[in-house]
């Protein structure tokens, strides 16, 4: 109860035409908060989109398309707790591209743990997260197969201080395709990120 209550709000408004625009305000609800857990606005799946017969477009923060194929392992999972926490691992990592002046950036041995989860100890990788500051478009499903794209801008642009000043320029790609069956009991998919600088 910690940390698997939701609450949000969303609407959608028909345009004409086929298109309907849509946002949506998510954040987590801890019934029973430990310290760990904290309570952002709009800490969750947020974002503002156009959808039509072309697909859904939309930016602003929600989970890539590799954390959303990998969710296909997350059956019984329940908050922290199921198949992909025991397996492989999981960070939910929220916010931007990471900082490279802390030690869960990859670039840069400065001190300091900038991800809330793995400074409490959390486990996990770098490619269950979701990215803010990014670019969504997830197509129609076409013959049983629906692809998705993400992009994540550099827009929080960091200075390095290891070593002098470099300038970090971190941001991120993400795609993947799925084929679905049997009302989507039956899954198969494949994903691909590219990290830059973190």
């Amino acid at each position: 109860m910690s940390h698997a209550s939701n609450y949000g709000i969303r609407g959608r408004e028909n345009l004409g035409g086929g298109q309907t625009a849509w946002f949506q305000i998510e954040q987590n609800a801890p019934i029973e908060r430990s310290n760990n857990v904290a309570i952002t606005p709009a800490s969750r799946n947020s974002a503002v989109g156009i959808q039509g017969g072309w697909g859904n477009l939309f930016m602003g923060q929600w989970t890539t398309p590799w954390a959303d194929l990998d969710a296909l392992w997350g059956v019984g999972t329940v908050g922290g707790l199921g198949p992909i926490t025991s397996l492989i691992g999981r960070r939910e990592t929220t916010g931007t591209a990471p900082n490279p002046n802390c030690t869960n950036g990859h670039i840069s041995p400065a001190p300091g743990t900038c991800d809330a989860v793995e400074a409490a100890g959390g486990v996990g990788h770098a490619f269950w997260r979701r990215a803010s500051q990014a670019v969504f478009y997830q197509s129609p499903v076409f013959g049983r197969v629906q692809a998705k794209l993400m992009y994540q801008t550099n827009e929080g642009k960091p200075t390095a201080t290891n070593g002098g000043a470099d300038t970090a320029d971190p941001q991120m790609w993400s795609a993947s395709v799925q084929w679905a069956a049997m009302g989507g009991r039956l899954r198969v998919g494949a994903a691909v990120d590219a990290h830059k600088e973190f």
